[in-house]
């Protein structure tokens, strides 16, 4: 079960009120929704954001400390795509359903709105979480969405349109200290601390074949997130090794916060666009202009 936007929209709330009766008040909901739908974000996230002891106001936790910057992000990116979609909406609207992780959306399709939206106002693109553990492939082929961009294998399916939009390079990192820490005599990678995303996440997968294939099979986990940009931070911090996208580590690399070490693994990760070849008809025009459009990515 993946957490949906109000979950954090609720949560950003609750975060800034610190009284969940005051989140439920403003918000026009009962005390106990806000308490169910933060239990449940918690639940999935497999840490609690708030510390509750009783007689006291509820107050961040560490964890929620760290996921609360995130939330916001993530609340303000989706608020932003849903405006931007709706720019001169049409009578005619067609309504686009498109998938995607957070950091791809916000990095690489993001940008392109505001062209794409002016010249499409009759096109409304429906933003969809992409799920944790199903993947992309299971919701356009269960006709949940229309479009799914995400990195990863090539897809070989007759029923699907796949095609590579770009290449983001992938390579270990981790901080100057826990690097000498990997160059003493006898010191195994294995055994530092390593942050990843959950087991059940599907690009784990790609991502523990990809280590096993130099080696390299991580003993100590510290820390896990679906978000590579939470994973990125805790690196950064100095917290663990982790794998990142170079582009996404760019600048902590030119600060000297982190370095890269190990092996060098293989050169790129694929930026997937998929879709059904079977469209809905009146869906068709819609899914090749915005297939159109993100064909630039591949010359940024």
């Amino acid at each position: 079960m993946s957490f949906t936007f109000r979950q954090l929209e609720i949560f950003v709330s609750a975060a800034a009120d610190c009284n969940f009766r005051r989140t439920a008040d403003r918000m026009g909901v009962s005390q106990p929704s806000i308490s169910n739908q933060i239990r449940a974000l918690e639940g999935h996230l497999g840490h609690s954001l708030f510390e509750r002891r009783r007689g006291s106001p509820p107050v961040l936790s560490e964890d929620g400390q760290i996921f609360l910057g995130k939330a916001k992000e993530l609340v303000l990116g989706h608020q932003e795509m849903h405006q931007q979609s709706r720019l001169t909406r049409g009578s005619r609207a067609v309504h686009l359903a498109v998938t995607s992780t957070p950091l791809l959306l916000d990095a690489y399709i993001r940008p392109k709105l505001p062209a794409f939206c002016e010249a499409h106002p009759n096109i409304v693109l429906d933003f969809v979480p992409l799920h944790p553990t199903r993947g992309a492939v299971p919701m356009v082929l269960g006709g949940e969405v229309d479009l799914a961009v995400f990195t990863g294998d090539f897809v070989n399916d007759d029923r699907l349109q796949s095609e590579v939009i770009n290449t983001v390079g992938v390579s270990i990192y981790a901080s100057p200290a826990l690097a000498r820490r990997a160059s003493r005599p006898g010191a195994k990678l294995d055994d530092l601390p390593w942050i990843m995303p959950p087991d059940e996440f599907r690009p784990t997968r790609f991502m523990w074949r990809t280590l096993k294939d130099e080696g390299i099979e991580p003993a100590n986990i510290i820390a896990r997130s679906q978000f590579p940009d939470v994973i990125a931070n805790m690196c950064l911090e100095g917290r663990g090794v982790a794998v990142l996208f170079d582009h996404f580590a760019a600048s902590g690399l030119a600060d000297g916060r982190i370095v890269k070490i190990g092996p060098q693994l293989p050169s790129t990760s694929r930026i997937l666009l998929i879709g059904a070849r079977a469209q809905r008809p009146a869906a068709q025009p819609a899914v090749d202009l915005f297939r159109q459009a993100t064909r630039t990515l591949a010359t940024r």
